[in-house]
């Protein structure tokens, strides 16, 4: 993500790594540090109470939580894609038919309204599927991700 965000026109500062996100949130809030990305399950609710304001969704789509706010590919980043996901997983040899019943479950969990109605309001926009589905969607992420850590130079400790 850090090498597409060097694409944002009038853009100029520096990294600014925060502990966490209410640090993040914090720095924000108090004006030491002019945006942070974070998910809109972390900010939503402060967004609601006027206390940080959104500039733009880092997903293809624009999230129904905050419909008027813009993508930053609407902005001019084309293809900037920065979903943040959820997901359960299990042990690699977990046998197929345990997978089965816990994907079941998990989608009638999600598919309750109280649940739906709950994800919706921290600005979570639930997407179900099978697991193959989902391994496939993690399969496709980590290309995506290789090139963007490689572009940045980051470096493990």
């Amino acid at each position: 993500m850090r090498h597409n965000i060097k694409q944002i026109r009038g853009l100029s500062g520096r990294d600014c790594r925060a502990v966490s996100r209410c640090v993040g949130y914090s720095a924000v809030v108090a004006g030491h540090v002019q945006m942070m990305f974070a998910t809109a399950s972390s900010v939503v609710p402060h967004i609601r109470d006027g206390k940080v304001r959104p500039l733009a969704v880092a997903t293809l789509k624009r999230t129904a939580v905050l419909p008027d706010i813009p993508t930053i590919d609407e902005l001019g980043i084309k293809n900037f894609d920065a979903t943040t996901w959820h997901g359960l997983v299990a042990p690699a040899h977990t046998p197929k038919e345990v997978i089965a019943t816990l994907n079941r479950a998990l989608a009638a969990a999600l598919d309750d309204p109280e649940v739906k109605n709950s994800l919706a309001a921290l600005g979570v926009d639930v997407i179900g599927g099978t697991p193959e589905e989902f391994a496939a969607y993690i399969k496709s992420e980590i290309p995506k991700w290789t090139a963007i850590i490689k572009a940045s130079g980051a470096k493990l400790d």
